[in-house]
């Protein structure tokens, strides 16, 4: 049986999707006889290594957000959100480059958050505190930005950004309550999304991420879901399940796909990072509150490789921690 559900302080609005459900209890989706089998048994990811110290050096941390891997290089870009920078490492952590300052000027940012890397190794930067999205090169040259949207309300405090392999970007726009598409040079495309609880609304959307399929994945931070639409932000499904046993979320803030169309949510406020499959259906769960390896203190974001390595930005103990898939 598969649950969607949009929770808003306090109000719930709840519905099963019980289309083809056996006496067993697995669900047939299309009710034709072919039913869809029961979740796998997974492991955790094994913790690899952890690096970052707070402080304000080359390879030093202050509250880790935004987590991007480069397509071409596998190298991961860090948003340094306490800092008002980028970094880069290798894969393995080592320090590589570093740019950015706090302001408002071109290439300086308040309080960045999000950030994506396109195929030809663009850096995209949700810029939140300067209420815009900052486009660089590979090297950290600026190259544009995105702030108004002729005819519509301006970026509002954007904190998730996502590219698809066309060069569209999607822009979780948190203030405004909606997903902004542009094309890869910048023009508005569409934009879905108003307050709600219900099926294609948000309250506090805070991340995005496109899949190989073409979906689009929102978390829906106030009411406590992920969301999946197509390109074109048509709804076609959520997840989310306010159970006694205490498998709903907390606090879901960024989350990342892999190439199974399988999604790994930082909730944020469990110190977990949950792992779902392509169904939405929770697989497994890792972390606990603490500073030990492991373990977690408000996660933020999550990247994943195509070998099979997790990247976590485990933002107030102000370090990145890697994990290996079983």
């Amino acid at each position: 049986m598969r649950i969607s559900c949009a929770l808003r302080r306090g109000s719930i609005a709840c519905a099963l999707l019980l289309s083809g459900c056996g006496d067993d209890g697995v669900v047939d989706p299309g009710g034709d006889g072919d039913p869809t089998p029961p979740p796998r048994d997974q492991d955790p990811p094994t913790f690899v290594k952890a690096w970052g110290t707070r402080g304000a050096l080359e390879g030093q941390l202050v509250q880790p957000r935004g987590l991007a891997l480069s397509p071409a290089s596998d190298e991961l870009y860090v948003v340094d959100s306490g800092n008002d920078r980028v970094q880069r490492f290798t894969s393995d952590g080592a320090f590589v480059a570093t740019w950015g300052a706090t302001g408002t000027a071109p290439g300086e940012f308040f309080l960045p958050i999000g950030i994506a890397v396109d195929a030809a190794g663009n850096v995209y930067v949700a810029d939140s505190g300067n209420d815009r999205v900052q486009k660089f090169d590979s090297e950290g040259r600026f190259l544009q930005l995105w702030q108004t949207i002729p005819g519509r309300d301006g970026l509002s405090s954007p904190q998730g950004v996502a590219v698809h392999v066309n060069g569209n970007l999607y822009v979780a726009d948190t203030g405004n309550n909606r997903i902004v598409k542009f094309d890869a040079s910048g023009a508005f495309l569409l934009e879905w999304g108003s307050l709600g609880i219900f099926q294609g609304e948000f309250d506090t959307p805070t991340d995005v991420a496109v899949d190989a399929m073409g979906d689009v994945y929102v978390t829906d931070f106030v009411n406590l879901r992920v969301q999946r639409f197509d390109l074109e932000g048509n709804f076609i499904d959520a997840w989310g399940r306010p159970e006694p046993d205490g498998t709903d979320f907390t606090g879901p803030q960024g989350l990342t796909v892999d190439s199974r169309s399988e999604t790994f949510v930082c909730d944020r406020f469990k110190h977990q990072v949950r792992w779902f499959d392509s169904l939405g259906r929770e697989l497994v769960a890792w972390g606990t509150e603490g500073t030990d390896p492991d373990r977690f203190r408000e996660p933020w974001d999550v990247a994943a490789d195509a070998s099979g390595f997790i990247y976590v930005s485990d933002s107030n103990n102000d370090r990145i921690q890697k994990f290996e898939i079983p």
